[in-house]
């Protein structure tokens, strides 16, 4: 059983950092928890230059002859990299949930979360559990965080909550406007969707300057090490975005996950990121094991019902190659004593 990762190196930073580690973490869980894969084998091609891609696709599908392809890699790239395995007939997973990847391609599985299902969790439980009436949804400029912002925007409006969306920019100097419009709009809460570390714990002191301390919301790339670590002061009481248990009822793929990750460094903080590496991994370990070609390995997939993942449940049916669109697995953790703790799992 090989299975191909391909990846670029500092292309996706952070997160593809993680991915990795939770791919790798992955495979030697399941080398020796499972029967079926004590030989699996992982054929890893990082590269460098966008131009190196098509290089890499090849070796992998190619001369190493991998039974199925894992990449962790920004959408233009991934969408090459799907195409080129369905041309090859074989199966693709990522992490990544931008339709245009899949584009109806057979083969490509998602298991990001898509930002619609990640507004509804989020408004569940700012409206429904804390009574937001006025939202003020904060973001920076890039595409994915954009377009996450307007998905929460809508899932108020839906709810009759009042929401802005006010663009933050990638520095502090526009900080003082930001402020003025959350105070403008007389926000009781206050939503960040970015995934850039350092711009969110530079904001944070002005959230904090803020009259009536609005609640604060921050994304789920914000559970990470790095900002509790050096956002501990100001973020004290922060909410976010997370899909984790993290405790002990959780399932047996969050369990292994976070027992892994501990046996590696103690100080790790499980991410979203570790996440979907593990579950990616696990779904097509689950595919090959259950399926001798492509055909077989799809339709696995897609009447398995709910497949257990550390992310949360994964289902997938002819129509719909994106695991989390029917099972939210939205949970909000808050930051305290720079630790994130639990504080609503929602409907789980």
């Amino acid at each position: 059983m090989r299975i191909g990762v391909i990846h670029q190196v500092n292309g996706l930073g952070t997160g593809a950092a993680e991915q990795l580690l939770g791919v790798r973490l992955a495979a030697g869980h399941t080398r020796e928890a499972s029967h079926v894969a004590p030989k699996l084998e992982l054929v890893e091609r990082p590269f460098v230059d966008d131009a190196q891609l098509p290089q890499r696709l090849d070796e992998l599908l190619g001369n190493a002859e991998c039974d199925a392809l894992l990449g962790i890699l920004p959408v233009p790239l991934s969408v090459q990299a799907a195409a080129s395995c369905e041309a090859r007939g074989v199966l693709y997973a990522t992490g990544n949930n931008n339709p245009r990847v899949g584009e109806g391609r057979r083969n490509v599985f998602h298991i990001g979360v898509p930002s619609q299902i990640t507004a509804n969790g989020t408004m569940a439980y700012l409206h429904g559990e804390q009574g937001v009436q006025r939202l003020a949804v904060l973001h920076t400029p890039g595409e994915f965080q954009v377009h996450a912002a307007r998905c929460i925007a809508d899932a108020a409006t839906e709810l009759g909550v009042l929401s802005t969306l006010v663009d933050i920019g990638l520095t502090a100097d526009a900080d003082v406007n930001v402020a003025r419009a959350i105070e403008t709009h007389q926000a009781d809460a206050v939503c960040v969707m970015g995934s850039e570390v350092d711009r969110l714990i530079d904001l944070a002191p002005a959230l904090n300057r803020l009259g009536g301390r609005p609640r604060v919301l921050l994304s789920r790339g914000m559970v990470c090490r790095e900002f509790a670590e050096r956002c501990a002061a100001d973020g004290e009481g922060y909410d976010f975005i997370d899909l984790f248990l993290r405790s002990t009822d959780a399932s047996s793929e969050e369990l292994a996950l976070m027992n892994r990750l501990a046996s590696t460094d103690d100080g790790l903080v499980t991410t979203a990121s570790h996440g979907f590496g593990w579950d990616c991994l696990r779904l097509l370990v689950a595919a090959l094991a259950n399926g001798s070609d492509l055909d077989d390995q799809i339709t696995y997939l897609e009447s398995a019902g709910p497949i257990v993942g550390a992310t949360g449940f994964l289902r997938f049916s002819f129509t719909d190659h994106n695991g989390h669109w029917h099972e939210d697995p939205t949970t909000i953790v808050r930051l305290t004593d720079g630790r994130f703790t639990p504080v609503s799992r929602l409907a789980r």
